[in-house]
């Protein structure tokens, strides 16, 4: 599912991440909301899905991301 998210333009995806890195640093991955992410970074919580099959793919996605 990530290879769609890979064809965004850059500003987009780095909404998404930087959104996503934000809420689930002051939230447990529990308690991150995929509707905090998606209205953060200001897309629709269904593209946040098109993108990313569910919040866990989305959390390892970000894993890789921080580790490179």
């Amino acid at each position: 599912m990530a290879c769609l998210f890979e064809k965004l333009d850059r500003k987009k995806q780095e909404r998404i991440i930087n959104a996503a890195l934000h809420v689930f640093s002051v939230n447990d991955y529990k308690n991150a909301l995929t509707d905090d992410i998606a209205a953060k970074a200001e897309i629709s919580k269904g593209s946040l899905f098109q993108y990313f099959k569910n919040k866990l793919s989305l959390y390892l996605h970000l894993y890789n991301f921080s580790l490179e």
